[in-house]
Order: C-alpha cells, then sequence, then structure tokens
C-alpha cells in the first residue's frame, strides 16, 4: 500500500520536536528545582588546601561531559544487554519509583531487538539547566542506517554529591574519581507522543533475522512475523531481478500488533494513517538528515485476518517500494502515482479488469498527466477510485518495462519526479527518455492495457 512519504516523515518529525519544546517551556512555568552542577571539588584557599572542601560548581563543558559519559555508558550496557551496567550508567534520585520504572522499561524494550552499536546523543536543553535531550541510536540487526534513532527522551540529570571525603585528601576530585563524578536522573520530562515512538510503540518487542531480513515484532504475533519475514526475503529477489535494484542493504520489516502501535510509533495525529492501509514502506527515523534506502516496510500484523493469502503479492508491492522509494530522495517531487506504478507493477499478479473499464467508457478521471501530478491519490478518493488509479499508474510502468528496460524506467520516472509537473515538462521527459510524443506514449499504453490479462 502508500508509503509514508519523506515530506510526510518530516511532518512527524515536526510533530515530535515541536512537542519537544512544548515540554520544555512547560518545565519553566512549574517551578521545577533546577540541576545542581556537580561540585568540582578543591581545596578551600582558606585552608591552605589541607583540612576544609569547597564544592565550587563545575563548568557547562564540565557537567555535559559528565552527562554525556554516563549516557555513553547505559549505551555501552545495552550493547552489552547489561540490566546491572545499565542501572549503574543511569542512578536514580531518591525513591522515585515510577521514574526508575520508566527507565527500566526503555532498557527492557530496546534490549529486546538486539541493537549493535548503540551510542547515545546528549544535548542540553538552552535555558534550562540539568535539562537534557537525550537520544539513543544505533543499528537493528546487520542492516543500516547506524544512527537509526531507538527512542528519545528529555531528563533533568543532577551531579551527585554528598561524597564523604578525607580532609586533607588532596588527591580526590571529580575528575579523578568516578564517585564524585556520578550523576543521577532527577526527572523524565519526556512529552508521552515522543516516549512512545519508535521501538517503544511495541509493548513487547523481539526481533529475528530471517533469510537476511531483520524482523522487529510484537511478541504475540511471533508466527506470523516468522511466516511475513520469508514472503519479504521472496519478494526482495523479485524486486531485484524486475528492476535491477541493489539488495546489498538488508531489510528492515516491522510487524506491528494494532494499528494503534502504527500511529504512536510514527507520532501521527489521528488521520494522518488511512485506516484502509495494511501495508506501508517508511524512511527510518535517522539522527542524520540523509534518508536510507530501503526503507522499512510496516505491518499491521491483525489487519491481516482472513486475508493472509495476499501477503506474497503484497510484500512484493511493499518491497518494491523499499528499493525505489530512493530514486526520489533527491528529486523535486515524489508522485504518489509513480511511486505506486512501480509497487503495483511488481505485485506479479494483478486484477486490471476495473481499469480497463474506465478506458473503455472514456479517460481516467483526473486524466494521466493530472494523475501524474496528484500529491496524494487516497485523499478524499473512495477505495474504488484509488484501485483505478493505482492500476493505472502498474500498468504505466508495466509497459515501459516491457517495450525499454528497468534502467529506461528509473530514468524516466526520475526526470518526471524531477520536473514541476506540468503537461509540457510531463511530455518532455517523456520525449526525451522514451522518444515518444505524450499522444504517441498514451495511446501505445492504452495498447498495452488491453493486452494485459
Amino acid at each position: 500500500m502508500r508509503p509514508v512519504s519523506r515530506r510526510s516523515a518530516g511532518i512527524l518529525l515536526s510533530i515530535a520536536t515541536i512537542l519537544v519544546l512544548l515540554a520544555v517551556s512547560g518545565c519553566a512555568g512549574r517551578g521545577v528545582p533546577t540541576a545542581t552542577p556537580v561540585g568540582a571539588l578543591q581545596p578551600s584557599p582558606s585552608s591552605g588546601g589541607t583540612s576544609a572542601w569547597s564544592g565550587a560548581a563545575a563548568t557547562p563543558a564540565t557537567e555535559l561531559d559528565r552527562v554525556r559519559a554516563a549516557f555513553d555508558e547505559a549505551a555501552a550496557a545495552l550493547t552489552r544487554r547489561s540490566l546491572a551496567a545499565w542501572h549503574a550508567a543511569l542512578p536514580v534520585d531518591g525513591d522515585a519509583s515510577d521514574l526508575k520504572g520508566g527507565l527500566d522499561a526503555l532498557y527492557t524494550k530496546l534490549a529486546a531487538v538486539r541493537p549493535r552499536a548503540v551510542r547515545s546523543v546528549v544535548e542540553p536543553i538552552p535555558g534550562r539547566d540539568g535539562y537534557y535531550s537525550v537520544s539513543i541510536v544505533g543499528g537493528l540487526g546487520r542492516p543500516g542506517p547506524p544512527d537509526r534513532i531507538l527512542a528519545e527522551r528529555v531528563l533533568q540529570v543532577r551531579g551527585r554529591l554528598g561524597v564523604v571525603v578525607a580532609l586533607g585528601d588532596t588527591s580526590l576530585s571529580a575528575e579523578s574519581s568516578p564517585a564524585l563524578s556520578a550523576v543521577r536522573v532527577v526527572a523524565d520530562d519526556t512529552p508521552p507522543a515522543v516516549a512512545a515512538q519508535g521501538i517503544m510503540a511495541f509493548h513487547r518487542p523481539r526481533v529475528a533475522v530471517i533469510d537476511d531480513v531483520t524482523v522487529v515484532y510484537e511478541k504475540a504475533w511471533r508466527q506470523r512475523a516468522a511466516e511475513l519475514a520469508g514472503h519479504a526475503a521472496a519478494a526482495r529477489a523479485h524486486v531485484a531481478g524486475l528492476y535491477g535494484v541493489d539488495t546489498e542493504h538488508p531489510l528492515v520489516l516491522l510487524v506491528y500488533g494494532s494499528r494503534e502501535q502504527v500511529r504512536d510509533a510514527l507520532a501521527a495525529a489521528p488521520g494522518v494513517i488511512d485506516p484502509r492501509i495494511k501495508y506501508f514502506s517508511h524512511p527510518a527515523a535517522r539522527k542524520a538528515h540523509d534518508l536510507w534506502s530501503p526503507t522499512d516496510v510496516g505491518i499491521i500484523a491483525p489487519a491481516l485476518n482472513g486475508s493472509e493469502s495476499w501477503a506474497p503479492v503484497m510484500l512484493q508491492h511493499e518491497v518494491a517500494h523499499a528499493y525505489t522509494l530512493g530514486w526520489f530522495f533527491d528529486t523535486e517531487h515524489a508522485p504518489d502515482f509513480l511511486q505506486e506504478g512501480l509497487a503495483v507493477a511488481a505485485e506479479g499478479s494483478h486484477d486490471w479488469s476495473a481499469l480497463k473499464a474506465v478506458l473503455a467508457h472514456g479517460e481516467l478521471s483526473p486524466a494521466v498527466r493530472d494523475a501524474i501530478a496528484l500529491g496524494d491519490i487516497w485523499s478524499g478518493r473512495p477505495t474504488e477510485d484509488v484501485r483505478v488509479l493505482y492500476s493505472a499508474a502498474g500498468s504505466m510502468v508495466d509497459f515501459i518495462l516491457e517495450r525499454w528496460d528497468p534502467a529506461t524506467v528509473r530514468r524516466w520516472v526520475r526526470a518526471v519526479a524531477d520536473s514541476d509537473l506540468s503537461h509540457e515538462e510531463i511530455a518532455a521527459a517523456t520525449r526525451r527518455h522514451l522518444g515518444l510524443g505524450w499522444a504517441a506514449f498514451e495511446a501505445e499504453w492504452r495498447e498495452h492495457v488491453e493486452r494485459l490479462p
């Protein structure tokens, strides 16, 4: 089905960013105690350096270094899957059981998917001493990207003070003693919509690697996840043969236990994800701005009940998205019509009867070039009309594959997508890459549709 485009992903990221900023600004109005800087213990000048100590405030750089070091240790604990090391890296202030439980849940869910090369990205939040934006990033299985965002948090962190030191021991300092440089987590101010993103949307996430497909799934859907991973592996081979795409980068499959989990994972507002969608593709959330190919494939496991036999065909559709969405990463536009055309043509089994009936009685609505320029095929259209547009797009790509070759398909869709999508520019791209004027191209495409089974 329809992929979540790079533009949609950008909107979702903007939602998350706004929520974080709202949370931070909200802290300022609630009188939340500010963080106490870690004391850099030094001999007091009045004592001659022998019998009295003062807790001089650490410089902001030193404070940030200590917080980053603590989260680096926490990231290493995740890579090693050591809960004890996680607790040691991120001790909780006092008896805050809810806070400890939240951090434990964070560890439990992330450790369950066995991330590799985990690291933390910690930045202070301007205007709020002691508050930090923390991103935990890493890889899933063998596939990239290596900086996939696994979870994000807004945490208040303080230095751990009150350490008893021997009078006159001038060798002790926060820099030389780990006990004096440790930090503790005081509060978690992460907005719920941000806290539930990504892996955290799963209730009991698990991971498996099947035929070089990494599948993250809800534990209750283990059997279905295994079957879907097998279908995805077969689909990958099919798509590679059809379009000549590079499948060196393996595929990540996300099998969700509910539509609500998908909404949480993508930080999507209600209504953003069309309720008719069961399968979808979307770029992995990364710390870097660059998009990664292949994109992830998401599946709502219970939505397949009663239609399991369609899974192989639908996985060919979605895996085609995963490996061809990258064709549009650097184009001016990423038309749904072209994206869906590539995916439908990869299905291998498609019902063309509705399209044939429409063309037999006249024109598509909207007309072909207007359909290519649509920003969203789904919005405001009944399912029957969407299916006709999908079929038109798929048959057009199938026609170009049959008449020319995969390399020509790629050049044509990229040229059209990189144009202003006007009738004139679409026709110019068609003449440049296919050698046909638009009228001739459309006439030959219609003849191709008539020949389809």
